[in-house]
């Protein structure tokens, strides 16, 4: 059902996987739109308790995605290194990627949100904060419950 990697000896290992979802700053939602083609957003997003936990408004694109198909893709990367070469056959780039197949709900249960929130903000924040009840109120939190995870490196 899900892709296979063609060169397995890029292959990541799962704790490398899970390395590299916990330090990226950045992924790319990938949703489908009821016109059918694929819309990606880039987002901050924290790895936790094996799930992808977003947040946004509650209203827009990607939220009326989700809630036309739940099935989404999530990717992280970090780029290392790019080789520049003379040959365009010979340049390279050094990374790691993660791609995430999933299903998204979006969170109601205020608690669970609260719960989502602050483990997001705990990521970014650069000193210790008090969320705010209306702000969960106003935001929309997204969980992506992963089907498959596959990691490559180069």
């Amino acid at each position: 059902m899900f892709p296979t990697m063609r060169r397995q000896e890029k292959a990541m290992q799962d704790s490398e996987v899970e390395q590299l979802l916990t330090k990226a700053e950045v992924g790319r939602l990938a949703t489908i739109g009821e016109n059918k083609y694929p819309s990606i957003t880039t987002m901050h997003f924290v790895y936790y308790e094996n799930k992808i936990i977003l947040h946004s408004s509650p209203a827009g694109n990607k939220i009326d995605n989700i809630l036309q198909n739940s099935r989404v893709c999530f990717e992280v990367a970090e780029i290392t290194e790019i080789t520049k070469a003379d040959s365009p056959c010979s340049y390279n780039t050094v990374y790691e990627s993660v791609i995430i197949y999933g299903t998204a709900h979006i969170v109601k249960d205020f608690e669970m949100k609260g719960k989502y929130l602050k483990a997001l903000a705990e990521k970014y924040a650069v000193k210790p904060f008090k969320l705010e009840e209306d702000r969960v109120g106003k935001t929309a939190v997204m969980v992506i419950s992963p089907d498959h995870i596959s990691g490559r490196k180069n």
